[in-house]
């Protein structure tokens, strides 16, 4: 029997995305994978010096629909820059609205507003493309 005033309440709903395993390989391309100027989605381009960085873009508004995609990620040279990363969103999207939308897009890195174009990517980055929105 229930009773107004028990102090019991219904539990909150609990957290169903699995965390990231701790000791996963993040960012890295699996050896033999890369092959610099060929980058593959998911597989890191090493630079020559053999580092890589893996950057998980995410698309918003009239990217996303642009793209069809929420996020994807995105293997470039350890030395890659946002002007980088851009250049290789232009080329893989050509046959869609996306190289026109992220002319006029602003960019978040690791969440913080990005204008510098020449920054350099940390690996395992995100980088969120955000098309200019209707309205203040």
């Amino acid at each position: 029997m229930h009773t107004s005033g028990t102090g019991h309440r219904a539990a909150a709903p609990e957290n169903t995305t699995a965390p990231e395993s701790p000791t996963a390989p993040r960012g890295r391309a699996a050896p033999g994978n890369a092959v610099p100027g060929n980058a593959v989605p998911g597989n890191a381009v090493p630079d020559d010096a053999g580092t890589a960085v893996t950057v998980r873009v995410r698309y918003f508004a009239s990217a996303r629909a642009a793209t069809g995609l929420d996020s994807e990620p995105v293997g470039l040279a350890g030395s890659a820059s946002v002007a980088d990363a851009l250049r290789w969103l232009r080329e893989r999207h050509a046959g869609t609205g996306l190289p026109r939308i992220l002319d006029a897009a602003g960019f978040l890195l690791d969440g913080v507003a990005v204008r510098d174009h020449t920054r350099r990517l940390p690996d395992g980055a995100q980088l969120d493309v955000l098309p200019p929105f209707a309205g203040g």
